[in-house]
Protein backbone atom coordinates (compact mmCIF):
# COMPACT_ATOMS: atom_id res chain seq x y z
CA UNK A 1 0.00 0.00 0.00
CA UNK A 2 1.36 3.43 -0.97
CA UNK A 3 1.97 6.18 1.56
CA UNK A 4 -0.98 8.24 0.25
CA UNK A 5 -3.35 5.30 0.49
CA UNK A 6 -2.23 4.64 4.06
CA UNK A 7 -2.88 8.28 4.97
CA UNK A 8 -6.32 8.14 3.33
CA UNK A 9 -7.19 4.89 5.14
CA UNK A 10 -6.08 6.34 8.48
CA UNK A 11 -8.14 9.48 7.84
CA UNK A 12 -11.27 7.47 7.03
CA UNK A 13 -10.84 5.37 10.19
CA UNK A 14 -10.55 8.53 12.31
CA UNK A 15 -13.68 10.02 10.70
CA UNK A 16 -15.61 6.78 11.27
CA UNK A 17 -14.57 6.62 14.93
CA UNK A 18 -15.50 10.28 15.41
CA UNK A 19 -18.97 9.88 13.90
CA UNK A 20 -19.61 6.66 15.80
CA UNK A 21 -18.45 8.18 19.07
CA UNK A 22 -20.63 11.26 18.59
CA UNK A 23 -23.78 9.23 17.99
CA UNK A 24 -22.91 6.86 20.82
CA UNK A 25 -22.48 9.71 23.30
CA UNK A 26 -25.64 11.49 22.19
CA UNK A 27 -27.76 8.36 22.33
CA UNK A 28 -26.38 7.43 25.76
CA UNK A 29 -27.03 10.97 26.94
CA UNK A 30 -30.65 10.54 25.85
CA UNK A 31 -31.17 7.68 28.29
CA UNK A 32 -29.86 9.25 31.51
CA UNK A 33 -31.79 12.00 33.27
CA UNK A 34 -28.68 12.72 35.35
CA UNK A 35 -26.99 14.33 32.32
CA UNK A 36 -30.03 16.42 31.39
CA UNK A 37 -28.92 20.07 31.46
CA UNK A 38 -29.61 23.09 29.29
CA UNK A 39 -26.02 23.14 28.01
CA UNK A 40 -26.13 19.48 26.97
CA UNK A 41 -29.56 19.64 25.38
CA UNK A 42 -29.14 19.15 21.59
CA UNK A 43 -32.66 20.44 20.84
CA UNK A 44 -33.26 23.48 18.61
CA UNK A 45 -36.34 25.64 18.31
CA UNK A 46 -38.84 24.60 15.66
CA UNK A 47 -42.39 25.65 14.74
CA UNK A 48 -44.48 22.91 13.15
CA UNK A 49 -47.95 22.51 11.72
CA UNK A 50 -50.08 19.48 10.96
CA UNK A 51 -48.05 16.57 9.58
CA UNK A 52 -45.89 13.55 10.33
CA UNK A 53 -42.27 14.08 11.33
CA UNK A 54 -39.22 11.94 12.08
CA UNK A 55 -36.76 13.17 14.69
CA UNK A 56 -33.37 13.72 13.08
CA UNK A 57 -35.02 14.76 9.81
CA UNK A 58 -36.39 18.28 10.13
CA UNK A 59 -36.32 18.45 13.90
CA UNK A 60 -33.31 17.71 16.13
CA UNK A 61 -33.38 15.26 18.99
CA UNK A 62 -33.44 16.53 22.57
CA UNK A 63 -35.75 17.71 25.35
CA UNK A 64 -38.51 20.10 24.31
CA UNK A 65 -41.06 22.38 25.91
CA UNK A 66 -44.03 22.12 23.54
CA UNK A 67 -46.53 24.97 23.31
CA UNK A 68 -49.43 25.57 20.93
CA UNK A 69 -49.13 29.15 19.69
CA UNK A 70 -52.10 29.08 17.33
CA UNK A 71 -55.25 26.94 17.04
CA UNK A 72 -55.97 23.53 18.55
CA UNK A 73 -53.75 20.55 17.80
CA UNK A 74 -53.10 16.96 18.76
CA UNK A 75 -49.37 16.34 19.23
CA UNK A 76 -48.52 12.63 19.37
CA UNK A 77 -51.77 11.90 21.21
CA UNK A 78 -51.83 14.96 23.50
CA UNK A 79 -54.72 17.33 22.76
CA UNK A 80 -53.48 20.89 23.18
CA UNK A 81 -55.27 24.23 23.02
CA UNK A 82 -53.67 27.64 22.51
CA UNK A 83 -50.96 28.31 25.15
CA UNK A 84 -51.08 24.75 26.53
CA UNK A 85 -47.53 23.61 27.33
CA UNK A 86 -45.83 20.25 27.84
CA UNK A 87 -42.58 20.32 29.84
CA UNK A 88 -39.27 18.69 28.88
CA UNK A 89 -40.62 16.03 26.52
CA UNK A 90 -37.77 13.81 25.23
CA UNK A 91 -37.50 13.02 21.52
CA UNK A 92 -34.63 10.98 20.07
CA UNK A 93 -33.48 10.17 16.56
CA UNK A 94 -36.03 8.17 14.54
CA UNK A 95 -38.85 8.87 17.03
CA UNK A 96 -42.09 9.72 15.21
CA UNK A 97 -44.04 12.93 15.89
CA UNK A 98 -47.51 13.21 14.44
CA UNK A 99 -49.51 16.43 14.58
CA UNK A 100 -53.15 16.84 13.54
CA UNK A 101 -55.53 19.81 13.59
CA UNK A 102 -55.24 23.43 12.55
CA UNK A 103 -52.63 25.74 13.99
CA UNK A 104 -48.97 25.96 14.93
CA UNK A 105 -46.98 24.38 17.74
CA UNK A 106 -43.60 25.58 18.98
CA UNK A 107 -40.91 23.12 20.08
CA UNK A 108 -38.43 25.01 22.30
CA UNK A 109 -35.31 23.58 23.99
CA UNK A 110 -36.11 22.97 27.66
CA UNK A 111 -34.22 25.09 30.18
CA UNK A 112 -34.93 22.75 33.13
CA UNK A 113 -35.54 25.63 35.55
CA UNK A 114 -36.16 24.80 39.20
CA UNK A 115 -39.84 24.72 40.14
CA UNK A 116 -41.16 27.88 41.74
CA UNK A 117 -41.45 27.60 45.52
CA UNK A 118 -44.27 29.22 47.46
CA UNK A 119 -43.92 29.01 51.24
CA UNK A 120 -43.37 25.28 51.94
CA UNK A 121 -44.42 23.85 48.57
CA UNK A 122 -43.64 23.67 44.85
CA UNK A 123 -46.25 23.99 42.10
CA UNK A 124 -46.42 21.83 38.97
CA UNK A 125 -48.62 23.56 36.40
CA UNK A 126 -47.55 21.76 33.24
CA UNK A 127 -47.64 18.09 32.35
CA UNK A 128 -44.23 16.64 31.58
CA UNK A 129 -40.96 15.38 33.05
CA UNK A 130 -39.15 16.82 36.08
CA UNK A 131 -35.80 15.67 37.46
CA UNK A 132 -35.12 15.51 41.18
CA UNK A 133 -31.96 17.36 42.16
CA UNK A 134 -32.06 19.95 39.38
CA UNK A 135 -35.72 20.99 39.11
CA UNK A 136 -36.99 19.60 42.41
CA UNK A 137 -34.88 19.29 45.59
CA UNK A 138 -34.65 15.75 46.94
CA UNK A 139 -36.67 14.96 50.05
CA UNK A 140 -39.93 13.67 51.47
CA UNK A 141 -43.07 15.22 49.98
CA UNK A 142 -46.81 15.14 50.09
CA UNK A 143 -47.95 15.34 46.47
CA UNK A 144 -51.38 16.98 46.32
CA UNK A 145 -54.00 17.26 43.60
CA UNK A 146 -55.81 20.53 44.36
CA UNK A 147 -59.59 20.99 44.22
CA UNK A 148 -60.98 21.42 40.72
CA UNK A 149 -64.23 22.73 39.25
CA UNK A 150 -64.04 19.98 36.61
CA UNK A 151 -63.27 16.25 36.82
CA UNK A 152 -59.64 15.54 35.96
CA UNK A 153 -57.54 12.47 35.28
CA UNK A 154 -54.03 12.54 36.71
CA UNK A 155 -51.23 10.04 36.16
CA UNK A 156 -47.95 10.33 38.03
CA UNK A 157 -44.96 8.06 37.46
CA UNK A 158 -41.62 8.15 39.27
CA UNK A 159 -38.54 6.51 37.79
CA UNK A 160 -35.37 5.75 39.75
CA UNK A 161 -31.75 6.30 38.70
CA UNK A 162 -31.90 3.15 36.56
CA UNK A 163 -34.90 4.52 34.63
CA UNK A 164 -37.12 1.88 36.28
CA UNK A 165 -40.62 2.73 37.47
CA UNK A 166 -40.41 3.24 41.24
CA UNK A 167 -44.00 4.27 41.97
CA UNK A 168 -47.12 5.16 39.97
CA UNK A 169 -50.22 7.07 41.08
CA UNK A 170 -53.47 7.42 39.17
CA UNK A 171 -56.43 9.61 40.06
CA UNK A 172 -59.44 9.27 37.74
CA UNK A 173 -62.20 11.87 37.32
CA UNK A 174 -61.37 13.68 40.55
CA UNK A 175 -62.71 17.09 41.63
CA UNK A 176 -61.77 17.02 45.31
CA UNK A 177 -58.22 17.17 46.63
CA UNK A 178 -56.20 13.95 46.86
CA UNK A 179 -52.69 13.35 48.14
CA UNK A 180 -49.91 10.80 48.48
CA UNK A 181 -46.55 10.61 50.29
CA UNK A 182 -43.44 10.40 48.11
CA UNK A 183 -39.72 9.99 48.74
CA UNK A 184 -37.82 11.70 45.94
CA UNK A 185 -34.08 11.04 45.60
CA UNK A 186 -31.55 12.87 43.43
CA UNK A 187 -31.65 11.58 39.88
CA UNK A 188 -35.25 10.34 40.11
CA UNK A 189 -37.57 11.51 37.34
CA UNK A 190 -41.14 12.62 38.02
CA UNK A 191 -43.67 12.42 35.17
CA UNK A 192 -47.01 14.20 35.54
CA UNK A 193 -49.96 14.05 33.13
CA UNK A 194 -53.15 16.07 33.82
CA UNK A 195 -56.18 15.88 31.52
CA UNK A 196 -59.80 17.03 31.64
CA UNK A 197 -62.82 15.05 30.46
CA UNK A 198 -62.21 16.14 26.87
CA UNK A 199 -58.65 14.74 27.05
CA UNK A 200 -57.18 18.26 26.92
CA UNK A 201 -54.35 19.35 29.19
CA UNK A 202 -55.81 20.61 32.48
CA UNK A 203 -53.32 23.40 33.13
CA UNK A 204 -55.58 25.26 35.55
CA UNK A 205 -55.43 22.26 37.88
CA UNK A 206 -52.32 22.42 40.04
CA UNK A 207 -50.20 19.64 41.45
CA UNK A 208 -48.46 20.66 44.67
CA UNK A 209 -45.34 19.15 46.19
CA UNK A 210 -45.35 20.00 49.90
CA UNK A 211 -42.14 19.40 51.80
CA UNK A 212 -42.38 17.20 54.87
CA UNK A 213 -39.71 18.09 57.39
CA UNK A 214 -38.34 15.23 59.48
Amino acid sequence: MSRNKKILAAFLIIVFIGVFSYHYVIERFAVSSLTRTEGRNPAHQKILGSGNYVVGKGIDQGYYDIQVIEGNLVVSGDELEANNTLHAIPYWNNNKIWITGKGKVEFSPSSFSRLKKEDDHYIISESGYYVVGSEIPSGKYQIILTDSTIPVDVFIDIKNNKNESYKSIQWDKKKKAHSHILYLKKGFQLYVDKKDEGNHQAEKVKIILKEIKS
